[in-house]
């Protein structure tokens, strides 16, 4: 099985002294190489910053055994911040995108995503870019996407319509 994620791989930041890799797509690539069997093979498509975290994201990647198809452009690797609160909460404070916000995939990403027997993205804004030139190629498998909570977009049934007709499975989160 061909398993490829696109979209987040960046930093999650605890505080100004706590960091560590992150994002979605990442957290993704790695429990799904932890799952599937050996054999099959697990990309991980996205962008990172020439900074620190940026400079490390393919050898981290690929001491996981995940293949890295991760750009480097000049600018920030995306940070999400996080605060964990007195109860043991997380909560999701700012993500800043970094050089994700305008990265779009090009046409040498179209044999790696008609290939894939599971392809997986999220949708948020900040990526809505990335995300749209995951469409123009339609896998030979399933396509999922993280659609998350919309509801902290205010036109949640207005993206869900723009896209669905390109999914063939969507998770949604809810607020409570």
């Amino acid at each position: 099985m061909n398993i490829v994620a696109i979209g987040d791989c960046g930093v999650d930041a605890y505080s100004e002294t706590t960091s560590n890799y992150g994002g979605i797509s990442l957290n993704f690539s790695l429990h799904a190489r932890y799952l599937f069997p050996s054999e099959d093979t697990v990309t991980l498509v996205s962008a990172v910053g020439n900074d620190t975290y940026g400079k490390t994201m393919d050898v981290f990647v690929s001491s996981k055994g995940v293949i890295p198809r991760i750009q480097t452009h000049e600018g920030r690797t995306a940070v999400q911040h996080i605060r964990v609160e007195s109860d043991g909460e997380t909560k999701f404070i700012k993500y800043d995108a970094g050089v994700l916000e305008k990265f779009a995939l090009s046409d040498e990403y179209a044999p790696l995503i008609q290939g894939g027997d599971l392809v997986v993205s999220p949708f948020f804004l900040q990526v809505e870019t990335l995300f749209e030139s995951t469409l123009q190629w339609k896998p030979r498998g399933l396509r999922t996407v993280d659609f998350m909570d919309l509801s902290d977009y205010g036109r949640d049934a207005l993206i869900v319509e723009k896209y669905i007709q390109d999914i063939d499975i969507a998770f949604f989160g809810l607020t409570s």
